[in-house]
């Protein structure tokens, strides 16, 4: 600018378009005093998404500028593509599904009741590319029962006493119990201890019986008459005759002839004494 500023004022003493013709002489003369600039490429953008929904082939593309510089003064323009693309497979999300449940496994216990365990896995398929867990568990328990366990045996409870074995006097009375509260099963104990029980009794003392028996002959009376024929009577006591204390005896009168041997009774008759 200084330099024409210096051209542009002789100018103005000559003639003017003298000076006019000069001046667009030197803007040409500056111009094309400046250095040529090529052009560079900035950065490429990042990659777009793929042209096309899941499950089928597409393309994604990224761009870049020449701006790193821009070219200037016929510099050179950016060489090559100012676009890049790349095919690009969008995968679609595989939700996860269960698999077979695993082979029997054996029984918790080893008697009586138990449960089983069995088990799977989400690879029915896997769940991928953002697909769903499978829903459930992946456990279940199912009820088993093994062999019968062993049960020992228990005592139920004792009946009732049976009623003395004697009606009068020293007796027993008897109970009894079983082995059914449970029973023993499957192997199991039996009960210990004694099935039957058995206590004394008493009963008011026993009157006994006692069979009669004859005393002693008494001596023989006097004759019935004075004269000519007649009887006498004999008497013997009989003692504890009947089975009751109440009764002391029996007297028994036997008529007989004096000349009759003892063990002769012709008649006989029973009176209370």
């Amino acid at each position: 600018m200084h330099l024409e500023a210096r051209r542009f004022l002789p100018c103005l003493a000559i003639l003017v378009s003298n000076c006019l013709g000069e001046i667009n002489l030197q803007q040409t003369t500056s111009s094309s005093l400046q250095e040529a600039l090529d052009g560079y490429w900035g950065d490429w953008s990042k990659w777009g998404n793929c042209s096309t929904s899941c499950g089928m082939a597409g393309y994604r593309k990224r761009t870049r500028l020449c701006d790193n510089p821009v070219p200037k003064n016929g510099g050179n323009p950016c060489s090559g593509p100012d676009v890049e693309m790349r095919s690009c497979f969008k995968p679609c999300a595989v939700h996860g599904s269960w698999g077979s449940w695993s082979g029997r496994k054996l029984c918790s216990v080893t008697c009586g009741n138990g449960s089983e365990a069995y088990h799977r896995s989400c690879d029915n398929p896997a769940p991928n590319h953002g697909g769903r867990q499978c829903v459930g568990q992946s456990t279940k328990l199912v009820p088993c029962r093994a062999l019968p366990c062993a049960t020992d045996g228990s005592w139920g409870d004792w009946s009732g006493w049976t009623s003395c074995s004697v009606t009068c006097g020293d007796g027993k009375e008897h109970r009894q119990r079983h082995c059914n509260n449970p029973p023993p099963l499957n192997g199991g104990r039996a009960c210990s201890g004694h099935r039957k029980g058995t206590r004394h009794c008493h009963q008011p003392q026993c009157i006994t019986a006692i069979d009669g028996g004859w005393g002693t002959w008494s001596q023989w009376g006097h004759c019935s008459v004075k004269c000519g024929g007649g009887e006498k009577a004999s008497k013997s006591k009989l003692r504890q005759s009947l089975p009751t204390t109440r009764w002391q005896g029996l007297l028994r009168t036997s008529n007989r002839d004096p000349d009759m041997s003892q063990s002769t009774v012709p008649t006989s008759t029973w009176t209370l004494e």
